[in-house]
């Protein structure tokens, strides 16, 4: 009895540690994000250049749709004259600026070949254009790119390089159905990717019914215009319960992520295109997403995939990328020094959650 009494004590003293240990990383990681996400860090560049980008891809995402209608998006192309007189204001003319000028100059074209010019939009653009000091303030990549499934196909077949630059997120479908085969093959592909300690805790959700998908889809509510074109909808989650103590909290989604890029590349190799749809919502979203896929709690979800075959002809946005020196970082003595001095306000950050006297945003 005494031996019994000891181990419960035992496991009790375990549980509790471990619990205060995931609040403490917890309330940390909510103290990191709070700091630094870029509703509080608006107004800082780099979180000014995420708002710019988010708001011109959304006129190139509704420019690659099958057919959108005419002068769509009027909320997100205010928002994005908005932010180029800020950005402009405030740092001048760069890639980005010229990325966003071409994006709003392509809107201006699609209007116009569909007999519906917006001629205030184009005098806005030729004004903040014409004051950038090479007066080539929208001569950059922006808008859609048209594609033939053909090339596109061929392309992902090639070199590992070919089929990283021929990969796009599809938002146009062909009616043709998808072989539940090419689907196996494609999981089975990307199961070769590696995971922590090889535990694969990855799973695939695979749904065909239309009034399932259609559930799914309003729920996840990123795939309007599109979702329901694809014959395949896919859903990446993870397993929780293949992960252990605090430092692994974050493994799941890490694990995940690699995973469902695996496979995005395996179905692109078999000549399949395919859309990223995030996972990413708040507590009522996510329970209407898990209620509508039938996924559990313990499984946290990383990403919806719609997926089918691509038509002959279709758009895809440009999606301009970053310079390579934007991404490759090169760290010399010295700026691990600094950087040193710069993650003594983490330490402070825990100190602050230890005692409980952290204070939120």
């Amino acid at each position: 009895m005494i031996r019994q009494l000891r181990a419960k004590s035992r496991d009790f003293i375990h549980r509790g540690k471990d619990f205060l240990l995931n609040a403490l990383a917890a309330g940390l990681d909510l103290v990191r994000f709070f700091r630094h996400h870029g509703g509080a860090m608006s107004g800082a560049q780099e979180a000014t250049r995420a708002d710019l980008t988010r708001a011109y891809h959304a006129l190139e995402k509704g420019m690659a749709l099958k057919d959108p209608r005419t002068n769509f998006g009027i909320k997100q192309r205010e928002r994005l004259f908005e932010l180029l007189h800020m950005y402009i204001g405030r740092w001048g003319y760069d890639e980005l600026t010229r990325t966003a000028f071409g994006v709003l100059e392509s809107y201006c074209i699609f209007n116009e070949d569909r007999g519906a010019p917006v001629p205030d939009v184009r005098s806005r653009i030729i004004a903040l254009a014409a004051r950038a000091p090479d007066g080539n303030g929208c001569k950059h990549m922006g808008g859609t790119i048209d594609l033939r499934s053909e090339e596109v196909v061929r392309n992902g077949r090639g070199s590992f390089r070919d089929l990283l630059r021929s990969r796009h997120s599809v938002r146009q479908f062909s009616e043709e159905a998808v072989d539940p085969s090419l689907i196996r093959q494609a999981v089975e592909m990307a199961m070769r990717t590696p995971s922590a300690c090889n535990r694969q805790a990855w799973r695939v959700y695979a749904f065909s019914d239309p009034d399932q998908k259609r559930a799914i889809l309003q729920a996840q509510g990123g795939g309007r215009g599109f979702g329901e074109q694809a014959p395949i909808l896919l859903v990446v989650a993870s397993d929780f319960r293949c992960f252990f103590g605090t430092a692994e909290r974050h493994q799941a989604w890490v694990d995940g992520g690699l995973f469902a890029m695996s496979l995005m590349y395996a179905l692109q190799f078999l000549g399949l295109g395919s859309c990223p749809l995030h996972c990413s919502f708040g507590p009522r979203g996510e329970n209407r997403f898990r209620r509508a896929a039938g996924i559990p709690s313990y499984e946290p979800l990383i990403v919806a995939i719609a997926v089918g075959h691509m038509p002959e002809r279709f758009k895809v946005a440009a999606s301009p990328r970053r310079s390579l020196d934007e991404v490759l970082i090169r760290k010399s003595i010295d700026d691990v020094l600094v950087m040193d001095e710069q993650l003594s306000s983490v330490a402070r950050d825990v100190a602050l959650v230890e005692t409980g006297a952290v204070a939120l945003p």
